[in-house]
């Protein structure tokens, strides 16, 4: 599939192995496409997610165990990189393109939400609880505090 406006392919994209992740980079591309995003918002994540999934491709890691320690491993990929037709773009949006993917695949049931997430969430609710109880603190500062 081809970006609006951005004639050529997705750098890397042809050397992905996986059928299943084809079709979940076309997917994303589609919402991206439908999003208002311009086109070289689009291309930039489609060209940063295309790095990630062609690398997991040839890391051959499971889509079900990519989580916070895999986009770690891919930023230290990324400063050695020598995949073949990708894009070698070292901005610092790179990772946060690639963030997104995931959340698109954990919206989608394909990667399982991230523990940490919850952890944090519950981190969060006994911090709250102790600002109302222990330090007094109203119910709009908590609204704030919480979001």
């Amino acid at each position: 599939m081809r970006v609006h406006g951005y004639s050529r392919p997705v750098f890397g994209l042809s050397t992905v192995r996986s059928r299943i992740i084809r079709k979940l980079f076309d997917q994303y591309e589609r919402r991206l496409l439908g999003s208002g995003y311009n086109d070289k918002v689009i291309r930039l994540h489609l060209h940063s997610v295309a790095h990630f999934v062609v690398w997991i491709d040839l890391e051959d890691r499971p889509l079900k165990a990519i989580d916070e320690e895999t986009l770690r491993a891919f930023e230290r990929h990324r400063s050695t990189c020598k995949c073949l037709g990708t894009s070698r773009n070292r901005h610092r949006n790179v990772l946060s393109c690639v963030r997104r993917f995931l959340q698109h695949l954990r919206e989608r049931g394909v990667v399982p939400i991230a523990e940490v997430r919850l952890q944090r969430a519950r981190l969060v609710e006994r911090f709250l609880q102790w600002m109302k109880v222990d330090r007094g603190v109203v119910e709009s500062t908590l609204r704030s505090y919480g979001s």
